[in-house]
């Protein structure tokens, strides 16, 4: 289950937060998991940041190995939300794959330096030993 680290500044108090908020697909499916109508994804544009999922870990999560009903249910939330405020999904040059994801990510920081949050379950990142994918 994806963590979330106790001040993290992925919330802000007192208002809203400019920022971004990076996506891995296993929070995806997480929470997709736990309320199909696609409520508990909701959340994530709660924090006052743009959610962001790259191109990759959105073909992840939505892969047709995905449960089907996890699959649908972020479909079906991507295409409520569209590329807009709240959420947007970023082109990357990586297929779905075996860490691609995670370089998918890696490469949209690197790319976007500034108030950016990367929320996944991968302990690594959690640590801050997740500075590049070899």
């Amino acid at each position: 289950m994806t963590q979330l680290p106790y001040r993290t500044g992925l919330v802000g108090t007192g208002g809203a937060t400019t920022g971004r908020l990076v996506i891995d697909a296993t929070t995806l499916i997480t929470l997709a998991k736990a309320d199909p109508s696609g409520a508990q994804l909701d959340i994530l544009t709660r924090t006052g940041r743009q959610v962001i999922i790259t191109s990759t870990v959105l073909d992840e999560a939505t892969a047709s190995g995905a449960p089907t009903t996890e699959r649908k249910t972020i479909e079906d939330w991507v295409a409520r939300k569209g590329n807009s405020n709240e959420l947007r999904v970023e082109l990357s040059t990586y297929p779905a794959g075996s860490q691609n994801g995670e370089r998918s990510i890696v490469d949209y920081v690197a790319a976007n330096p500034g108030n950016v949050r990367v929320l996944t379950d991968d302990l690594n990142w959690n640590y801050g030993d997740r500075i590049s994918i070899a």
